[in-house]
């Protein structure tokens, strides 16, 4: 019976450890380690007073026989109690063995989700900057363009934008088709990066 005893500590322990990394499972395995606990500090008592009682009466042997055969029957019960927490240490211990793993792959998606943002965030910076750089640059133009006078002027590139008739091609198109270039090939290489991560 001490040797069941032993067994029931060391398996107490084992639990202890797991209770820290399954908090959930703490309130089950508490309460029966408390019974488990009540048990062995009366069986123990018990024990004692029998060994005293043993020590003090011979006639007294009868009735510590039929005591025995209930301890028997408890030994038994004890036996199938230890049988069932360790089936039940070894679901706990397949359950850490999952949440590990399951853990690992959140680790795993984390670390690429925190690329992804990296990379959105120099995307962004980057887009910034060259919104900051277009809006100076618009304007700029804005404050250099005069408009023509409407009798005396005539435009000699009717393609062209007003107070800029000399250019054949419109300052401000060449400008957005550049912003859209830029944030089109930014958008794909980030979507083509965040596919292969």
């Amino acid at each position: 019976m001490e040797r069941i005893y032993r067994q029931l500590e060391r398996f107490y322990q084992q639990s202890e450890r797991l209770y820290r990394q399954l908090v959930t499972l703490y309130q089950q395995l508490e309460r029966f380690y408390r019974q488990l606990e009540r048990f062995y500090q009366q069986s123990e008592r018990f024990y004692r007073q029998l060994v005293t009682l043993y020590q003090q009466s011979e006639r007294l042997y009868r009735q510590l026989e039929r005591f025995y055969q209930q301890s028997e029957r408890l030994y038994r019960q004890l036996v199938t109690l230890y049988q069932q927490s360790e089936r039940l240490y070894r679901q706990f211990e397949t359950l850490y063995q999952q949440s590990e793993r399951s853990y690992r792959q959140l680790e795993t998606l984390y670390q690429q989700s925190e690329r992804s943002y990296r990379q959105l965030e120099h995307v962004y910076q980057q887009s910034e900057r060259f919104y900051r750089q277009s809006d100076q640059l618009y304007q700029h133009s804005n404050h250099i363009y005069q408009p023509p006078h409407r009798t005396k002027y005539k435009r000699k590139n009717p393609g062209a934008m007003p107070g800029f008739s000399h250019l054949s091609i419109n300052t401000f198109q060449i400008l957005f088709f550049l912003v859209g270039s830029y944030s089109s090939s930014q958008v794909r290489l980030l979507w083509s990066r965040f596919r292969t991560s």
